[in-house]
Order: C-alpha cells, then structure tokens, then sequence
C-alpha cells in the first residue's frame, strides 16, 4: 500500500467515524450501528496496529444505550470524543483547526470527488492531509530515533 493510499483509506475512515460519532450525539437513545462501524474501526486498528482502548471503547460508547433525560447524553459525547482523540494518535495525527475543518468538509460533501476515477491527486485538501500525514510519520519515526539514540551507551571501547 503506497503512502497516498493510506492516507486516503485513513482520511476516509476518519470521517466515517466522526460522522458515526455525530449520529451518536444527536441520538436520544441507543444508536443503531451497522457493519460498515466496525469495519471501519477494524481497519484504522489494522492500520494503526496499537491504541487498543480507543478502539473498543469508542465501539462500546456507540453501542451503549442512554436514558432520554439524564446527562447519559453528553457523556457519551465526550467518551466518543475522547476515543476519537485516542485513535487519531494511534493513527499518529494531530487534531489541528486544519485536519478538523478537512474532516468537517468531507462531511458537508460526502460524494464530493467520489464519483471520479481519480478523485483525489486534484482535490487540494485531501494532498494537504497526505502531506501532514508523512510529516507526522516522519516526526515519530525522529523521536524514535532520537529515543534509542540516548539509550546507547555513549562510552565506546
């Protein structure tokens, strides 16, 4: 899988959840989830390959019913908030105003660009994400080596 392509299935899953998040909020009652949730949260989780908790607790949160007049309600928005927060640093991104208003976008125009056969090396907000997706990647992959390097023994025979 190429880093674009990654990039996309991540960006597109994102949404997916935020979208699924948002449904949850407005709801005043248990929240009818589908297949498509969890297979979205199973392929970030592939994708990300750690951040386990997030994961599962954002499933449970969806799922879990509330009372129609207790604070249940806000709760559960805040627990689904805290969750995505935690898969997107699995994810290794950054919430920013920019990846916020990207995901805001995508959400106001669901079937923008999806109809094209190549939809996305044109739309300008998704190449920006891409690129802030590897200059995330390379920030860790930095503070890795950075990490191991003060843990070597700097004395050398």
């Amino acid at each position: 899988m190429t880093p674009d392509q990654r990039a996309r299935i991540v960006f597109m899953g994102l949404v997916a959840l935020d979208e699924a998040a948002e449904r949850a909020r407005a709801a005043r009652g248990p929240v009818e989830t589908c297949l498509s949730d969890r297979v979205i949260l199973a392929t970030l989780y592939a994708i990300a390959g750690r951040g386990r908790p997030s994961f599962y607790g954002f499933w449970r949160e969806l799922r879990r019913p509330i009372g129609p007049l207790t604070g249940d309600a806000t709760m559960r928005g805040n627990m689904l908030h805290t969750h995505f927060c935690g898969i997107c640093r699995a994810l290794g991104i950054k919430q920013t105003i920019a990846f916020t208003s990207a995901l805001a976008d995508a959400r106001r125009e669901p079937m923008h660009g999806l109809r094209n056969p190549e939809p996305f090396p044109a739309d300008e907000q998704r190449a920006r994400f891409a690129e802030f997706l590897r200059e995330t990647m390379n920030d860790r992959r930095d503070a890795d080596r950075e990490r191991r390097a003060a843990r070597e023994c700097g004395l050398r025979g």
